[in-house]
């Protein structure tokens, strides 16, 4: 009897121990709100955070390959964040997260992050993804799945509108979408224009300085990052010509070019097109000035869509399909290379060989892809396989000016040879250098759009340039270049303020109405009795 009530008092005594140290956990993970997730500050400095619903004792414990685990606290707690300099370059780091005296997390597999990227780098570009909205969120979570178990990226970048509105609810459910990826892969943040006023948001992202605009370096890439949201509300000293943004991004630019760097990006919220072509007085006049004659070689925004378009040898790439609900809208034609309101990412693989931005949906499925050194060194031949592509850019060098086409052609037909030896001809002919979308009928999008387009009864391959459109290789060859110029020039034919030709045509009449005036005047004047 006394040994079974021994034995009774052990288990009851286990069991006490067991739910006490069940409880303290519980007790710590009801202190956490959302996070961890890393800050990449600088070349050997980061930032590990985590928001805390109230104010307990928390640390981080580092490790690293060969070294004693060292232990950081987190300062705050709305959020905390532990910064850690002097980190070693090239080096994986894991950390294990300590609230209240109790480890939170897997204990088996903590996060793991690289402080200094290697040379060869794979990012993933998201945006709009708009937390809020069950709906929007679901898409949400399938793309940051996606990235996470598909691409495993070296870093994230975000072209902004992480939330509905900037508040502290909607920002706990962005994080508990992201929350697996940003514990091991950085994110560099962009300000949206539904992320104002921003006041949570600069307090959640250290990256993040108070004028919203920074840069980084990734690899052999340097990363611009600005503040330009909806630049017809924004103050002058964001969006003026002389003002403190454009006056910093000139020199950091600059600078990038001196330190030698290979690629150079930009990062934006407003999109620098709209569907009808049209572009913001600001980014025409102060920002794509700056950045078109900077040697930046692609600019990435944030709208409900994915479109990609060439100016003056810059890709520029529309990327806001990260969950939030999609553009209804089609654009006008020749706008875009490509045009597709779909949810997706984007990512850049930069490494020795060069750089390859390719376009994912939700699902993984890859359907766009841009070579970036092919089309910025211009090159007149062509990868093998067109056909197998759903739409693949090619550049022909004839000229200053630069054109787009597109051409519709299906492979069992249309031997791709037979369109790429044409084009060179075609680009030296008209003066211009012409960056050609070639899309096989073999893809599904490609047949739909192309029936939507044809009235010859499917007949291809179709080309469009300049608004017009030319069935056949003959009437490609004959008519597509000129009409391609003639679309290359019509900036040009706009004053350099980009105001119609309506109001130069009413100064001139006002002026020979007035010269005529003061003519009549003076005769009147010499003939007076």
């Amino acid at each position: 009897m006394m040994r079974m009530q021994k034995t009774l008092n052990a288990i009851i005594a286990f069991l006490f121990c067991a739910l006490s140290v069940a409880g303290g956990a519980a007790h710590a993970q009801s202190a956490l709100g959302f996070g961890p997730y890393i800050q990449i500050l600088s070349e050997d400095s980061v930032a590990v955070c985590a928001w805390l619903d109230r104010e307990v004792p928390a640390y981080i414990q580092l490790e690293s390959q060969g070294r004693a685990p060292g232990s950081h606290e987190l300062k705050g707690f709305q959020p905390g964040c532990a910064t850690v300099s002097g980190l070693s370059t090239h080096e994986s780091y894991a950390f294990r997260l300590f609230i209240d005296g109790e480890e939170i997390g897997d204990r088996q597999h903590p996060p793991v992050f690289v402080i200094t990227p290697a040379a060869k780098q794979t990012i993933a570009i998201i945006g709009d993804t708009r937390s809020g909205d069950n709906s929007f969120d679901l898409e949400h979570r399938q793309i940051v799945q996606t990235i996470f178990n598909e691409i495993y990226p070296d870093a994230v970048i975000h072209t902004g509108d992480f939330v509905e509105r900037d508040e502290l609810q909607l920002w706990r459910g962005f994080f508990l979408l992201e929350r697996e990826m940003l514990a091991s892969t950085p994110i560099y943040p962009t300000v949206g224009r539904s992320d104002q006023p921003a006041e949570i948001m600069h307090r959640l992202f250290p990256a993040l300085p108070e004028k919203s605009y920074y840069s980084f370096d990734r690899g052999a890439a340097h990363f611009a990052v600005l503040n330009l949201w909806r630049t017809s509300s924004q103050p002058d000293s964001e969006v003026g010509e002389d003002g403190e943004q454009a006056r910093w991004l000139r020199k950091d630019l600059a600078e990038a070019r001196n330190r030698g760097s290979r690629y150079i990006f930009a990062v934006i919220h407003e999109p620098p097109f709209d569907l009808d072509g049209g572009t913001p007085r600001a980014m025409r006049k102060v920002f794509m000035p700056v950045l078109e004659s900077s040697g930046v070689t692609a600019v990435f925004s944030g709208a409900h869509y994915f479109s990609h378009k060439i100016r003056n040898g810059v890709h520029y790439f529309t990327n806001g399909g990260g969950g939030a609900e999609l553009e209804t809208r089609t654009p006008d034609p020749d706008v875009f290379l490509l045009y597709r309101p779909t949810h997706h990412f984007l990512t850049i693989e930069i490494g020795i060989g060069g750089a390859v931005i390719r376009a994912v949906d939700s699902q993984g499925n890859p359907f766009y892809e841009v070579n970036l050194d092919e089309t910025a060194a211009k090159k007149t031949e062509a990868p093998d396989g067109i056909m197998t592509s759903a739409a693949t850019v090619v550049s022909f060098a004839g000229g200053d000016a630069d054109a787009a086409m597109s051409i519709f052609f299906d492979p069992a037909e249309t031997d791709d040879k037979d369109l790429l030896s044409i084009m060179p001809e075609i680009a030296t002919r008209s003066g211009i250098t012409l960056h050609v979308t070639f899309r096989p009928l073999t893809d599904a999008g490609n047949r739909a759009a192309f029936d939507s387009l044809s009235p010859h009864s499917g007949k291809a391959p179709l080309a469009l340039a300049g608004g017009e459109r030319f069935y056949g290789l003959e009437e490609i060859k004959a008519g597509a270049g000129s009409a391609a110029l003639k679309e290359a020039q019509k900036p040009a034919r706009k004053n350099i303020e980009g105001e119609p030709a309506y109001l130069w045509a009413a100064v001139i009449v006002a002026i020979l109405f007035i010269g005529l005036t003061l003519r009549l005047g003076f005769v009147k004047r010499r003939h007076k009795p």
